[in-house]
């Protein structure tokens, strides 16, 4: 009796942590059929328990990505990939932006294999909210990678202000450009951001193309993105 009411607790416990993970768990057979899906799955796409049972785990793409998503799993499979980055396919149709990982377990006393799908919808927004901001904002806006410095963005003002087209910035340094004239300012806040890891409002000089030089208020930010670090600039 303690031995089943523990393998009854397990389930409680085991169906508690399935069922509150907000994230989408599908659980198929080594051939793609759906075994089980979590709750998180039927909230977001739509379908019911009935009728992802028995589904292909590549239904649940959209169809001009099946051929793609099955080529990708296969690599995840065999070790070359650890992510799928394709969109799942809702139910009325719309699309949804996920992560998805797989591995392979048991189920039920039978081999099976688990998907993981990590829904983007919020990491997707907040990237065009910063995409429409840093474009369109009338600042000379740039992202540069650390620690080599080098442009991996710039905004449109930040081009018509210096009079350089796109292909000449990204991939270069401001040393490479020639941008600062003053050698000490940028030393200066150089060290500051070292130090602190931001400015703020720190009158500079930047010298146009054509050798003109502009007079502005200087702000940065170290940020982190993916691993990596990068540093904002806004003058």
């Amino acid at each position: 009796k303690r031995t089943q009411e523990a393998l009854r607790e397990s389930e409680a416990n085991f169906r508690a942590f399935f069922e509150s993970v907000t994230d989408m768990i599908l659980v198929g057979t080594p051939q793609g059929r759906v075994l089980f899906a979590n709750a998180s799955v039927t909230r977001k796409l739509g379908y019911s328990q009935e009728e992802l049972t028995g589904m292909h785990i590549l239904d649940v793409h959209p169809a001009d990505c099946r051929p793609e998503a099955e080529a990708i799993f296969a690599a995840m499979f065999r070790g070359e990939r650890e992510t799928c980055p394709l969109p799942l396919a809702r139910k009325d149709g719309s699309l949804l932006p996920v992560e998805t990982r797989v591995w392979f377990g048991r189920w039920n006393g039978a081999d099976c294999v688990f998907g993981l799908a990590k829904d983007l919808t919020a990491e997707q927004e907040a990237t065009q909210r910063f995409e429409r901001l840093f474009r369109s904002n009338p600042s000379l806006l740039a992202l540069s990678v650390l620690p080599d410095r080098q442009f991996a963005d710039v905004n449109d003002s930040f081009l018509k202000a210096l009079g350089y087209c796109r292909d000449e910035v990204l991939g270069r340094t401001a040393a490479e450009l020639n941008l600062f004239p003053c050698p000490d300012q940028q030393a200066a806040v150089l060290e500051e951001l070292s130090r602190t890891g931001r400015v703020d409002d720190r009158e500079m000089q930047v010298r146009r193309k054509d050798g003109e030089l502009l007079d502005g208020l200087f702000t940065g930010e170290v940020i982190s993105s993916q691993g990596r670090q990068y540093l904002l600039t806004v003058m």
